[in-house]
């Protein structure tokens, strides 16, 4: 009798669970008919499939939240939009940072052999790896590259807001100093002041822009009275000359 038992509490637990086995054998089955005894190959290369393709979509997923993330920045930069970005979804961009500033590096275009041409986004890709490689005090960074201007938006830690400006300033002309000599990239960096909430990044937009063309025109007035000198000692020499004679 206690045979009798044993066999048959053996087969209850070897019916028990064999038959989830069986249920998800049937689920994953992809043919045209289900088998009535379960492969065990089989099924694990039903398994291996499913792993494989659910790896896929999640790599999808995260192409989709990056091109929807790069987007909305790109907007929150470039216009001044009444749309805020939530403190929630700031932190899963991965801007755990305290300060932001925004950079803009206006690169040089160079004359280049047909063929040869500088490819879409590369100014974008190399300045990326400097910063991550450069700037310790940033956590993180967005960075688009429009015609030969590339704006990058650098969030990051220190003891205040200035000693995070200033950090920012000294590694962006070891930056630039190295985009020169390694890279061949010519460019000025000029920069914005600095924000305590991502949603200010458009005024960080409009402030490198007025910095720049601050500089230029002060470039270009250096030149013209550069040129009011010279011609003054151009002017002083003749006159000299015709006092001679």
């Amino acid at each position: 009798l206690c045979l009798v038992i044993l066999i048959w509490t053996a087969v209850m637990a070897t019916n028990r669970n064999y038959a989830p086995i069986k249920r998800l054998f049937d689920i994953l089955h992809d043919g045209n008919g289900i088998a009535d005894e379960i492969d065990y190959e089989i099924m694990e290369n039903y398994v291996e499939n499913f792993r494989k393709q659910a790896k896929q979509m999640r790599m999808q997923i995260k192409g989709y939240e990056e091109d929807v993330k790069s987007l909305y920045l790109g907007k929150l930069l470039l216009t001044d939009t009444n749309r805020k970005v939530s403190s929630e979804q700031v932190e899963k961009w991965g801007f755990f940072g305290k300060y932001y500033v925004v950079v803009l590096y206006q690169f040089v275009e160079a004359e280049v052999e047909p063929g040869q041409e500088v490819p879409e986004d590369y100014r974008k890709d190399i300045l990326e790896e400097y910063i991550k490689a450069y700037l310790k005090e940033c956590v993180c960074c967005y960075v688009m590259e429009k015609n030969s201007k590339v704006y990058c938006v650098l969030n990051g830690n220190g003891e205040s807001d200035g000693i995070f400006c200033d950090a920012v300033r000294e590694r962006n002309k070891e930056i630039v100093e190295n985009l020169t000599k390694v890279e061949n990239l010519y460019c000025d960096a000029y920069m914005s002041g600095c924000f305590m909430d991502l949603n200010e990044i458009h005024q960080g937009y409009y402030e490198v822009n007025q910095v720049k063309k601050r500089q230029i025109n002060s470039e270009q007035e250096e030149i013209s009275e550069n040129n009011c000198s010279i011609e003054k000692v151009k002017n002083g020499i003749q006159e000299n000359l015709l006092d001679v004679n």
